[in-house]
């Protein structure tokens, strides 16, 4: 393939780019031609104008333009002109499709798409661009999601650069101003990667969604209008320029280990927020600032991961905050692609970014998208980035300031994160405080009644601990604890919760568990603590258990009562060291193993013969 980017100013400069695309053209074979054309002027009457002489002098091309906020142009923004892009295929095939919202649902714009990729063969990729921010794709990013995770997806949100409401795109059947343009890429010899940079970070603490009208209006933030937040730490407020004054502090939710930044366009008169993307109800999110060092950094590892697809040809979509971030300095990110193959793209106000399966909306980042015809030849030599950048004193400042408030950040989430173990953690054997299991077997009744399970709960209490701490003092006797401690907590699952109930005493709540089961545990701790020595070579540990089940009807006192009451039925036992168990109905329950050989015990012993039996036989004899 062949990637030829023009800036068309005036005539001469569209004369120009026509002959020598004519020409480069007549040099290959071409098997389909792709022409972008990116309208930064603000102008459409001059992008339309431009876009019907394309289609007269390159009538077998496929033809999509839009207006941009800015365009990208050789590793360079382009803030005047029109952009015009073409890629030449030599094998793969282009097709545009134009979804106007006037004459589709987002939902029947996602199904006409997987219809028409199941029709392709070997679709690679698929470029979107929507126009109109305030329409709710949802259901076409759901759609869109069910095909082959091989699909590369890309592109953004287009606008004229004013953020108006509809943007609007040209195609060779009309235009329209709200909905969505496809270009879907395919063919078999046709390779596409995506690359990605981010840059912002975590700002303040985490806070959670408490309130959704949609998916893209949240009204409340830890239950408090959600404009607050920006009022509160930012002293951002609710007018004319809030889209403009919160661009650059997006909020971010954290989804799959990867951070999502969504950016309010708006807030409403009641505190509402409107957003670009998706939010979640009950999703923790937290305010982020950009890092520009770190953007900047980030660089030159994004350059190495392109220059190791050897690319034909680079397409770049950029969120407009991070030029609005970086300024003149921009330029120092954009050397990612410069040099590597020909690039082009735009600026937009949200982007299409593909995690796994998922297709989602998310704002802040630079996509750049690698094609290529045929496999990659032998490693190239690339023009390598210089060490020094010399940025800017805006960017300089910035940077310091990021510093200190990262570092201010790491200290407080530090504070909060031990405040927080403190209060729900026993410190000293880390497992759940008293306080935290009680919470948790509220919960696990109410999870366990309302699916038709059981949880179990077993208290364990050490046997004459008292006496070995006076015997072998505290050191040992806290040895013993954490040692214990470990035990308990190696045998607990995941949805299993234990913890120190006080002093020398323990607890576990095991959901969806029989009685049968959890006997079975209390016995492998049992045992396993039965084997600990207290001092080398000298006496061993023992401990008893009482545990029981939960009923349909039970609350957390019921269970608490019973398993209290199976553990001072253990501890009345000579010697102690064993487990007690109390069904959901308060019996006394004994493993079937054990009960059997109780009652062929009781068959086979001869029955003693009592005082008067016994003279009567002699009486007889």
């Amino acid at each position: 393939m062949k990637q030829m980017p023009y800036l068309i100013h005036e005539e001469a400069d569209y004369l120009a780019m026509q002959w020598e695309v004519r020409v480069a053209l007549g040099e290959m074979e071409v098997s389909q031609l792709l022409i972008s054309v990116f309208g930064t002027e603000r102008d459409e009457e001059s992008t339309e104008v431009i876009m019907r002489r394309l289609h007269r002098d390159f009538p077998n091309a496929e033809i999509l333009a839009c207006m941009a906020a800015e365009a990208v142009m050789e590793g360079s923004v382009a803030c005047d002109g029109i952009l015009v892009g073409f890629s030449a295929f030599e094998s793969a095939q282009v097709e545009i499709l134009g979804m106007p919202a006037d004459k589709m649902t987002p939902k029947e714009m996602g199904q006409k798409l997987l219809a028409r990729l199941d029709e392709i063969e070997h679709p690679k990729a698929v470029w979107v661009l929507l126009s109109d921010v305030t329409l709710d794709i949802t259901d076409f990013l759901a759609e869109a999601s069910k095909c082959s995770p091989e699909i590369k997806f890309f592109g953004g949100i287009s606008d004229e650069g004013r953020m108006g409401t509809k943007g609007k795109f040209f195609l060779t059947d009309g235009s329209f101003s709200s909905g969505l343009a496809l270009v879907i890429y395919s063919g078999e010899n046709l390779h596409v990667d995506t690359f990605y940079s981010f840059g912002w970070r975590p700002l303040g603490r985490a806070m959670t969604i408490t309130k959704l009208e949609t998916p893209y209006i949240v009204q409340e933030i830890d239950r408090r209008p959600a404009v607050e937040v920006y009022e509160k730490y930012l002293d951002i407020h609710n007018s004319d320029n809030l889209f403009w004054d919160a661009l650059t502090f997006p909020i971010c939710a954290q989804r799959d280990g990867e951070m999502m930044a969504r950016h309010p366009r708006s807030a409403r008169s009641d505190g509402a927020l409107v957003f670009g993307a998706d939010f979640r109800l009950g999703e923790q999110v937290r305010l982020t600032y950009g890092d520009p060092e770190g953007i900047i950094k980030y660089a030159r590892v994004l350059r190495k991961e392109i220059q190791a697809f050897q690319p034909q040809g680079i397409f770049i979509i950029s969120c407009v905050a991070r030029w609005l971030l970086l300024q003149h300095d921009v330029a120092f990110e954009l050397e990612a692609c410069r040099g590597v193959a020909p690039d082009f793209g735009f600026y937009g106000y949200g982007e299409f970014v593909r995690k796994g399966k998922e297709l989602v909306l998310a704002n802040m980042n630079l996509a750049v998208v690698c094609l290529r015809e045929g496999e990659a030849g032998e490693p190239r030599e690339y023009e390598e980035l210089g060490e020094e950048r010399q940025l800017t004193s805006q960017t300089s400042i910035m940077r310091h300031l990021v510093y200190f408030v990262n570092a201010m950040s790491y200290e407080t989430e530090k504070t909060t994160a031990r405040l927080k173990n403190l209060a729900t953690t026993d410190w000293f054997t880390n497992l759940m405080n008293r306080n935290e299991m009680e919470k948790a077997i509220k919960k696990g009744l109410s999870y366990v009644q309302s699916s038709g399970q059981q949880l179990a709960v077993i208290m364990l209490d050490m046997d004459d601990f008292k006496a070995l701490n006076d015997k072998y003092g505290h050191d040992v006797g806290d040895q013993i604890l954490q040692q214990v401690a470990a035990i308990l907590r190696s045998k607990m699952r995941k949805v299993d919760s234990p913890g120190r109930w006080g002093g020398d005493e323990f607890f576990a709540i095991l959901i969806g568990t029989t009685v049968e089961k959890a006997y079975a545990l209390a016995e492998e701790i049992r045992q396993e603590i039965s084997s600990l020595e207290i001092v080398a070579g000298g006496e061993k540990l023992t401990v008893s258990l009482g545990l029981t089940v939960s009923g349909q009807e039970d609350d957390e006192t019921d269970v608490f009562k019973r398993a209290d009451k199976a553990l001072h039925m253990a501890k009345r036992k000579k010697g102690k060291d064993c487990t007690t168990a109390l069904d959901e109905t308060g019996l006394k329950w004994v493993p079937k193993k054990k009960a059997a050989k109780k009652e062929a015990g009781a068959e086979d012993k001869p029955k003693k013969a009592g005082r008067k039996e016994t003279a009567r036989k002699n009486k007889d004899a």
